[in-house]
């Protein structure tokens, strides 16, 4: 998966992300594979992208995890 954001080492914006991520895999640089966040870093940049709906549930799902349910 791939990422439309700037790399701060060679201005690339191809980031390399897995497709079935952890929240603490890494996002990296495809062109010099340059450290840009953690995916969970990038989801929550999203969340101020995200439709109420889609935020509420992504709320919801860290509390859960905050409170040891498994969400």
């Amino acid at each position: 998966m791939t990422n439309d954001m700037i790399c701060p080492r060679c201005g690339s914006r191809a980031l390399n992300t897995p497709d079935t991520a952890f929240e603490w895999d890494e996002v990296t640089c495809i062109e010099c594979d340059e450290f840009i966040d953690t995916c969970l870093g990038l989801a929550q940049r999203a969340v101020d992208y995200l439709p109420p709906l889609d935020e509420a549930c992504l709320k919801t799902r860290a509390m859960a995890r905050h409170m040891g349910m498994r969400a």
